[in-house]
């Protein structure tokens, strides 16, 4: 699919008609079937698009966040494989920068739907020991970041911990301290944004 034509299949999928809807969300089904990293590096490159609105963005994003995590136990480890086995390193790589680069937008719901996305690949890589410096990196911008980088790595934090897998909650233990310190500094009474540290105390 090309740029304006998923451009117009995530517009879709957040169409009032039901049919427009179930069309698109059938087209997303069957791109990622054919050619999950295709599929992955095409809707990263709708959601790090600064120029697209941000309704399409969050669309993509959480079209992305689709593609690898659902409630349905065996289809979720279905898709985990799909991610750890199937997509190159290449595509993976490109994947989760763009994503961290999203995550940095000044756009809220581009920021927001990065923080799902980034969640659940963290779900993934982190119990098996991989993207060990994104915990380091979320931290970092909520001490050092502009405000819109803190509420949004916030927000990321407290979806990774929030996770129920516990093979996820053993990873994170040795990123724990770092993780509180991060979590307090948001939400201590200093900080003058307010959403910094609502985004804070919900991931607290």
């Amino acid at each position: 699919m090309s740029s304006s034509e998923i451009n117009q299949v995530l517009a879709n999928s957040l169409s009032p008609d039901a049919n427009l809807r179930n069309a698109a969300e059938q087209q997303l089904t069957q791109a990622a079937e054919s050619n999950f990293p295709l599929y992955l590096a095409t809707l990263v490159q709708e959601l790090a698009n600064d120029s697209a609105d941000g309704s399409i963005r969050a669309a993509a994003g959480i079209a992305l966040k689709n593609a690898f995590t659902t409630r349905d136990f065996a289809r979720h480890q279905e898709l985990q494989a799909k991610w750890l086995q199937q997509t190159d390193d290449e595509t993976k790589t490109r994947v989760k920068e763009l994503t961290l680069q999203t995550l940095n937008s000044t756009n809220t719901q581009a920021g927001a739907a990065a923080a799902q996305v980034i969640s659940s690949i963290a779900a993934i890589e982190l119990p098996r020991g991989q993207w060990n410096d994104l915990l380091p990196y979320l931290v970092k911008n909520v001490s050092e970041g502009a405000d819109h980088q803190k509420q949004s790595s916030l927000t990321t934090i407290g979806y990774i911990c929030e996770s129920q897998d516990s093979e996820l909650r053993m990873a994170l233990v040795t990123h724990s301290n770092a993780i509180l310190t991060a979590v307090v500094q948001g939400a201590r009474k200093e900080e003058t944004n307010i959403e910094v540290r609502l985004a804070a105390i919900t991931a607290l």
